[in-house]
């Protein structure tokens, strides 16, 4: 599929769910495979997923509704990501992970990078108003598939995850770490 092209480094990169077991992955395997030159947790609530699934005979989720219920299985704000390995980590969230990941922030050092958007929620109706997006592109949706129909956040995370991508890029050729950003404040409930 490279069509011949050399791989010189391998970003590992997860969103929301995804997020939450590529976080077991860098925290449990990653040590062991050295498998990635760098982490990207998208949309992460701060927690991890179990390293071995319970068998099932049937599907977990038949309806949306059920998400819910299975989301108790990994609670958010209790998974803090290694940072003693010799690669770059970066962590992006919208406002909407905030409250729940702020027990398990960690400060930003020189392998970690942790960015959050005020106003921006995990996922929107639309990918963009006004704004090019990759999701047709690159996911074949052209809609958040969990969003209703109406009433949600228009703005999109699709700008802020192409800087990150960009700074992700220049970190990982280059060894130039991405600017820190400042933090949002969170309620004091949260960091209890």
């Amino acid at each position: 599929p490279l069509g011949g092209l050399t791989v010189q480094r391998v970003l590992a990169m997860g969103v929301s769910q995804s997020a939450t077991r590529l976080a077991t992955y860098l925290n449990a395997l990653q040590p062991l495979t050295r498998a990635f030159d760098g982490f990207l947790l998208d949309v992460y609530f701060g927690n991890g997923a179990a390293l071995e699934e319970p068998k099932r005979a049937a599907p977990m989720i038949t309806k949306v509704e059920e998400i819910n219920k299975l989301a108790k299985l990994m609670p958010p704000g209790q998974h803090r990501l290694r940072t003693d390995q010799e690669i770059p980590v970066f962590v992006m969230n919208s406002e909407t992970e905030a409250e729940l990941y702020a027990p398990v922030r960690q400060e930003d050092g020189p392998r970690f990078r942790f960015w959050e958007a005020a106003g921006l929620a995990h996922g929107s109706a639309e990918p963009g108003v006004g704004l090019a997006s990759s999701w047709e592109r690159d996911l074949w949706l052209t809609r958040h598939p969990l969003a209703p129909a109406s009433g949600t956040n228009a703005l999109t995370l699709a700008p802020l995850r192409c800087a990150v991508l960009r700074h992700m890029q220049a970190w990982l050729a280059e060894g130039k770490a991405p600017p820190v950003q400042p933090r949002g404040q969170t309620p004091a409930r949260a960091l209890a």
